[in-house]
């Protein structure tokens, strides 16, 4: 099984292979002949677009469930035709490993932080909570090997070029 972020970071390794990876729904459309899920797996910010065809045993069991279900793809990661992504996986199996309810909080819209603040252990699968997580797990790990080295001046500056290049990267990719 692989993660999100690893097949982001090396998607040339990835094309045209077959890859199983698990996550949760964060947004799907379906018609009658096939469906798009976008996928993630809280590596990354970035979803995977999992192409689903009608082809599949269980092709409507998997075009109703609901945000957040948890899923496991097997398919071939291929170039996307479309213009949003690079890639998609061609899903030849899903499997459901959790389902949702109506009720689960978190939709696709906008949330204020009023209303994420009220579902606390929600809040890392929200995006902007979970960049701010990201960013000072970076800065907490930068911070620590800071005062475990010996030689602190250089380790000061290696570490704040470090932080200050995440931070740039998440910035980026959270259009900010």
């Amino acid at each position: 099984m692989f993660l999100l972020k690893d097949i982001f970071a090396n998607e040339k390794d990835f094309i045209d292979k077959e890859v199983e990876v698990a996550g949760w729904i964060k947004n799907s459309r379906f018609n009658n002949n096939i469906g798009f899920i976008e996928l993630n797996d809280g590596t990354t910010f970035k979803s995977i677009q999992i192409v689903v065809e009608s082809k599949l045993d269980n092709f409507q069991a998997i075009s109703k469930l609901l945000l957040p279900s948890a899923i496991i793809v097997k398919g071939k990661l291929v170039k996307s035709p479309g213009g949003k992504q690079n890639f998609e996986i061609n899903a030849s199996e899903i499997v459901v490993e959790g389902e949702s309810t109506d009720k689960y909080p978190l939709q696709k819209k906008r949330h204020t932080f009023e209303f994420l603040r009220t579902i606390q252990h929600l809040r890392p699968r929200a995006n902007t909570f979970n960049a701010v997580f990201r960013v000072r797990s970076i800065l907490s790990y930068a911070l620590h090997k800071f005062f475990l080295k010996e030689d602190l001046s250089m380790h000061i500056h290696q570490s704040l070029q470090q932080v200050m290049q995440k931070v740039q990267e998440k910035c980026l990719e959270l259009q900010i």
